[in-house]
C-alpha cells in the first residue's frame, strides 16, 4: 500500500528547496485546516496558508482566480491530506 503524505510545514521545506534546486512550477496547495473546521489554500513550499476558507470549493475557486501567473497547478487533498485531485492551469 502506498504512503499517504500529509502536507505539513516540514513537507513544505522539502518541496520548497526541490522546486528552487529543479526550477518547476509553482503549485497552490488546498488542505484542511489542522486546528480548526475549514479549508487551506498554501503555496508550495510555505509554512503558512495564504487564505483560509470555510469550504473546500470556495477555496478551489479563489485559487483559480489568483493573479499570481506563476501558479500552474492546484492540488487538492482530502481531509486526510492524500491527493484528491490537480487541477492544472492554463497560463494567464
Amino acid at each position: 500500500m502506498a504512503k499517504v503524505l500529509r502536507y505539513t510545514p516540514k513537507l513544505g521545506r522539502a518541496v520548497a528547496a526541490k522546486a528552487i534546486i529543479s526550477g518547476k512550477p509553482k503549485r497552490y496547495h488546498i488542505i484542511s485546516t489542522f486546528n480548526r473546521p475549514g479549508w487551506s489554500m498554501v503555496y508550495e513550499g510555505a509554512l503558512r496558508s495564504s487564505k483560509n476558507f470555510s469550504t473546500k470549493q470556495a477555496a478551489i475557486s479563489y485559487a483559480k482566480k489568483s493573479p499570481n501567473k506563476s501558479i500552474s497547478e492546484i492540488i487538492v487533498h482530502d481531509k486526510d491530506g492524500g491527493i484528491q485531485n490537480i487541477i492544472p492551469l492554463k497560463s494567464k
